[in-house]
């Protein structure tokens, strides 16, 4: 991963990376803080604000993925992190009493966010020579994992902290990030003659079955998507088990769980990146859909007795079976996004990856309402049990072979 950062423009692209993961994690707290201190935590009011906040995925995603592929990706990606600074930058002062501009600004916020993710992956590939991408996104893995453990674990108690006393602080610390993002990307340069996307022309609607029609024409690109949409599903159910269970299962904090799966996954990505060149995409998934099966089973086991009810009970065991969680799914995720900018051509990845973004947030907002209910009926066990047996059968499915491309 060391010798892509020697990549000016990809470093620089790296550096707003970061600078737009860590806000979007403390916005996500600061929204949800925010609407609960102003309806006296009211869990209608809380439920309308995630809505809000996922509803424009399901929306807008396959429209933005459209537009990406008609416009700059660089520039695509500093209008966005504008466009969130300015409505963030309002959420403390519009009728500070009220939960509605809470819900109507984070509607915006994501709305605008929208197009970030597939131009950022389609920005990877052309700054990044092809036999460095899976150390790219090798990279940019292990930085959304460090988002989310600083802007979660170290961000939630300080916008908690923040909030009764001075909620534009935190609103004021989340722009600030935002703007330093772009300030970085707008150093990015695109190599010579890739400046702009050639002109297209007819309707987004006729783009958008356009990308449809390559999705199920390729099996190769099509099954990458299809894992990473299952990977991510599993990942979602872990983590709402994890916060159901944790304390009476485990006997200690769900944060604690989380912490370590992001930490396996960290230390995957960093493995992925260093050993991973040269190895087929396929292969690389099939491993980590075993290892994931395998980590998976063993939490079957361990919970199969009462657990743990107290503090007192401890054990290292839960936190490095979390670990290996995250370490299989490393050896899924990255290869898969490397595949897929690999071979989908130039013209098509903002809609691919748009389209894969949809499938991951609709797959992952399934588990999050229905897991919890299958383990209070069935038993945690049973459904740790189906969840390791089915990454097991993905691991056996036949790998299908990348379209021949003529470079």
């Amino acid at each position: 991963m060391g010798r892509v950062l020697q990549t000016r423009a990809f470093r620089w692209l790296w550096l707003g990376q970061v600078f737009s993961q860590v806000p979007d994690k403390v916005y996500f707290v600061l929204m949800v803080e925010l609407v609960a201190r102003r309806t006296d935590r009211d869990p209608t009011w809380t439920s309308a604000v995630l809505l809000a906040y996922t509803l424009p995925t399901v929306l807008f995603g396959a429209l933005a993925g459209a537009l990406v592929d008609r416009w700059h990706p660089v520039v695509t990606q500093v209008v966005s992190n504008l466009l969130r600074a300015a409505c963030i930058a309002l959420v403390p002062w519009v009728a500070p009493e009220s939960p509605w501009p809470v819900v109507v600004l984070s509607f915006l916020v994501s709305t605008f966010s929208q197009p970030y993710s597939p131009a950022e992956g389609a920005t990877i590939p052309r700054v990044v020579a092809r036999d460095d991408l899976l150390g790219a996104n090798a990279l940019f893995a292990a930085t959304v994992i460090g988002s989310i453990l600083v802007g979660f674990l170290l961000g939630e108690p300080v916008v908690v902290r923040l909030v009764p006393e001075a909620p534009w602080l935190p609103a004021f610390a989340v722009t600030a990030m935002y703007l330093v993002s772009t300030a970085f990307l707008a150093f990015v340069r695109l190599p010579p003659g890739d400046h702009a996307p050639a002109a297209r022309k007819g309707s987004l609607l006729a783009d958008f079955r356009e990308g449809m029609g390559y999705l199920l024409r390729e099996d190769a690109i099509r099954g990458a998507i299809l894992r990473q949409v299952a990977l991510y599903a599993m990942f979602a159910a872990v983590a709402t088990l994890a916060i159901l269970y944790a304390q009476a299962r485990f006997g200690l904090p769900y944060t604690w769980l989380l912490s370590a799966a992001g930490a396996g996954m960290a230390a995957g990505s960093w493995l992925v990146g260093r050993w991973g060149d040269g190895r087929a995409r396929f292969v690389m998934m099939r491993g980590g859909f075993l290892g994931a099966s395998l980590a998976l089973a063993t939490m079957a086991l361990w919970v199969r007795g009462d657990g743990p009810t107290t503090m007192a009970g401890i054990s290292p065991w839960p936190c490095l079976m979390a670990v290996g969680v995250g370490l299989a799914s490393a050896w899924v995720a990255i290869p898969a996004q490397t595949l897929l900018q690999e071979e989908v051509p130039e013209m098509l990845r903002g809609k691919v990856f748009a389209a894969r973004d949809v499938a991951t947030n609709l797959a992952t907002s399934l588990p999050m309402g229905g897991v919890g209910p299958l383990a209070a009926q069935f038993g945690l066990t049973p459904v740790l049990a189906v969840m390791g047996a089915g990454m097991f059968a993905l691991a056996l499915l036949p790998s299908p072979r990348p379209a021949v491309r003529e470079d």
